[in-house]
């Protein structure tokens, strides 16, 4: 068994076992930056994957299935794939967890002055899944902090309204198969988007 024969899994910078300390919880950097972590990551499976003649998809699941779709459009090697598969990517948030348009409108005039300036945004565990066991194991899980930075947490709306938009996501290359899935019982990403866009 090769190295491109098994899945390799990323969890986002200032997320998962990324943070040592909680001073650097949801430091992702601007879109930029994310785009150049995933170039970092991408190039040797890639360049490994194509000199054995192997197939290879970019997934991401909620705020990665978001990114995958951003790549998949803006990233450096996004021509590269043999599909792209999103799970429940952001684009949209649900209406009951979406915030005003006032206060998102705030965080992008904050996110420029303060741009790593912590935000606690905690989520509902009872929204993250029918399985109540599910959901229990996410509110103890320290590593689902619900943290984010000003910078982070604008970008990753402002990436989700431009997915939304024809001169957008018409960048996605055709060619490219394209796997999008959701649950219709999602509550904090709001599924009835697919039809606007990519989908």
């Amino acid at each position: 068994m090769s190295l491109v024969d098994l899945a390799n899994l990323a969890t986002h910078s200032g997320w998962g076992r990324t943070c040592a300390t909680k001073a650097q919880r949801g430091l992702t950097g601007p879109n930029s930056q994310i785009l150049q972590d995933i170039d970092e990551l991408l190039v040797p499976r890639l360049t490994l994957a194509e000199s054995q003649n192997a197939p290879t998809f970019l997934m991401g699941h909620s705020n990665g299935g978001g990114i995958a779709l951003w790549y998949a459009i803006y990233g450096t090697h996004h021509n590269r794939f043999t599909g792209v598969v999103a799970q429940s990517p952001l684009i949209a948030l649900h209406p009951h967890i979406k915030p005003w348009f006032t206060t998102v409108a705030a965080a992008k005039v904050a996110a420029k002055l303060f741009p790593n300036q912590q935000m606690l945004n905690k989520l509902d565990p009872k929204t993250m899944s029918r399985d109540k066991e599910v959901c229990r194991n996410f509110d103890e899980d320290e590593l689902c902090h619900d943290t984010g930075t000003l910078v982070q947490l604008s970008d990753m709306l402002g990436r989700g309204k431009s997915l939304q938009k024809e001169e957008v996501y018409s960048r996605y290359n055709p060619d490219i198969p394209l796997l999008v899935a959701h649950g219709s019982g999602d509550m904090v990403h709001l599924p009835l988007v697919y039809g606007q866009g990519l989908c």
